[in-house]
């Protein structure tokens, strides 16, 4: 997490970078954006700030650990405190690649709560 932290104070477009390659083809936007006139339903404000929510939670092994109990668990905990669907991600960070099996379980096991799971590897 201290690298996490350190790679978003020094650059956030490189964690835009660093979660977008975690989470393979997915883009993950960090930060706010910004936007001139654009037209509401009443008015056209002269700009507008939006920063999208994104929660991203890490379960960090020093080998090839994750199971289902562990993966479920952390899931529920997600689900519980109440993101907006599609908001909220767990990696699973492993030091071998997982079964194929396994990481499509997991991925449905997460879609049914509204949570985006993916798994990456140290290397």
């Amino acid at each position: 997490m201290l690298m996490l932290r350190h790679v978003y104070r020094t650059s956030p477009s490189l964690m835009e970078d660093l979660l977008s390659a975690l989470l393979e083809d997915d883009e993950i936007e960090i930060g706010p954006g910004f936007q001139q006139q654009v037209g509401g339903s009443h008015s056209i404000p002269d700009a507008v700030l939006i920063q999208k929510p994104l929660n991203v939670y890490i379960e960090a092994k020093r080998g090839d650990w994750l199971h289902d109990g562990q993966i479920e668990g952390h899931l529920r905990s997600i689900e519980s405190r109440g993101h907006p669907a599609g908001t909220a991600w767990l990696i699973g960070l492993t030091t071998n690649a997982v079964v194929d099996a396994d990481l499509e379980r997991w991925r449905g096991m997460a879609k049914v709560r509204g949570v985006n799971f993916a798994v990456a590897t140290y290397r």
